[in-house]
């Protein structure tokens, strides 16, 4: 299959909201090379000569910039020189020997990715292989929380030893993490309780226990999972990085496994989390899943007015759509949607080409006003498309490199003032 890349861009005209303090450009990321899954064999055992996937760093900023990556208990360093305005892709990250990268395991490891600038930049990661890709933009330190929850999917796939996973990195030394899966990981159960303690760079990863070993390979979906740093008599809560993800993942209608992507997300720090957002169905697959997670019991979530039911494990909502929508809630939100398998859902307007995608939205508090985007050609990326929900009073001034865009624009049904 061809992969089909899509990016949302949210965005108010004449205003960035800053009134949380949230931003995604800083001057220092963490990040882990997360599970893949031509990381393993097909007897389940780790590939030593590194699996067929790769991993690269994107970096962009407005203004020149020194860029470092570094996994310090490794001993592995690079650095990178980022012109302004535009992207600088890094070096491959290792994958072999004794500074192998890869987090294939349940459990912990020194394995965290470091990421210096001397100028604030913005950041993203990028797993492939072939047409099997997956990308996150990264959050800066600053911003950073101390208690997150994962949001995955049901993991279907149409390969062995597709997991789904999720792991924290520790930010600083002596952190102290209790995990709470909210469902069986290799090696632990579901309302179990993991406590670990962290130095900085280290990582615990957890994994979703495999359920079958023939097509399609079902595991554990790990949505709900609960990751924070705790304080101690000797130590308080420190800021920790989360990510969720799949080493291979089949989005369809009938729980079936067709084409599959492995997905990586930085999880959204709380201060990121909204009440209102308006979604955009993705360009030529526009029949998308979402899932809308709470973290206060009996808070309310309307779509275009209408109160959603059926919350899932006391934590999400989960619905299909194909047109713009309004969510609204009383209580902070976090709103996630899923590109589907090929062919899927009735999404055949591009035939065998497009994988599955999640992709975290941000809310109407979090909106801004200007955005790098980064086309890459790796992973066999053919098609690219931008999706921009913009108050109509700006529309006659959005730019794109400088020009105004040649698109089709209509007016969101849902938010026409």
């Amino acid at each position: 299959m061809r992969k089909l890349v899509a990016f949302v861009a949210l965005t108010f005209w004449g205003t960035i909201s800053l009134a949380q303090d949230f931003s995604n450009k800083g001057k220092e990321f963490w990040v882990g090379y997360g599970s893949h899954v031509a990381m393993y064999n097909t007897n389940g055992t780790v590939a030593a000569g590194g699996g067929a996937q790769d991993m690269v760093l994107y970096f962009t900023s407005d203004r020149n910039a020194n860029v470092t990556v570094e996994i310090p208990s490794l001993g592995w360093t690079n650095t990178y020189t980022v012109v302004a305005n535009a992207v600088t892709t890094s070096a491959r990250l290792p994958k072999t020997g004794a500074q192998d990268a890869r987090i294939t395991d349940e459990g912990k490891s020194g394995k965290g990715i470091r990421i210096t600038s001397d100028v604030p930049i913005i950041a993203y990661a990028h797993i492939y292989n072939a047409s099997v890709s997956g990308a996150t933009l990264l959050f800066p330190v600053n911003t950073l929380a101390r208690e997150y929850y994962s949001v995955n999917y049901k993991q279907v796939s149409n390969q062995h030893y597709s997991y789904c996973f999720s792991y924290v990195i520790a930010t600083e030394d002596d952190t102290n993490i209790e995990i709470i899966p909210s469902a069986r990981t290799i090696l632990n159960n579901a309302g179990d309780t993991i406590k670990v303690n962290l130095n900085k760079g280290e990582v615990y990863n957890i994994m979703g226990r495999l359920n079958t070993t023939t097509n399609p390979f079902l595991g554990e979906d790990l949505t709900g999972t609960k990751i924070r740093s705790v304080a101690t008599p000797t130590s308080p809560c420190k800021r920790i990085a989360v990510f969720s993800g799949s080493g291979k993942l089949s989005i369809s209608c009938n729980n079936g496994s067709g084409s599959a992507d492995n997905y990586m997300q930085q999880a959204f720090p709380a201060n990121a989390w909204g009440k209102k957002y308006l979604t955009v169905p993705t360009s030529r697959m526009p029949n998308n899943f979402y899932r809308i997670a709470i973290s206060k019991p009996g808070t309310i979530v309307k779509r275009n007015g209408v109160v959603l039911t059926g919350l899932q494990n006391g934590f999400f909502y989960e619905y299909q759509s194909n047109t713009p929508d309004l969510l609204e809630s009383n209580e902070p939100i976090m709103v996630a949607q899923y590109i589907t398998t090929a062919n899927s859902c009735g999404n055949t307007q591009i035939g065998g080409n497009g994988d599955p995608e999640m992709i975290y939205l941000s809310p109407i508090e979090q909106t801004i006003d200007k955005v790098t985007v980064n086309s890459t050609p790796n992973a066999g990326i053919t098609m690219h498309y931008i999706n921009i929900a913009i108050h109509k009073n700006g529309l006659s001034s959005l730019k794109v490199d400088g020009a105004a865009p040649v698109v089709a624009s209509t007016v969101h049904p849902q938010e026409s003032n």
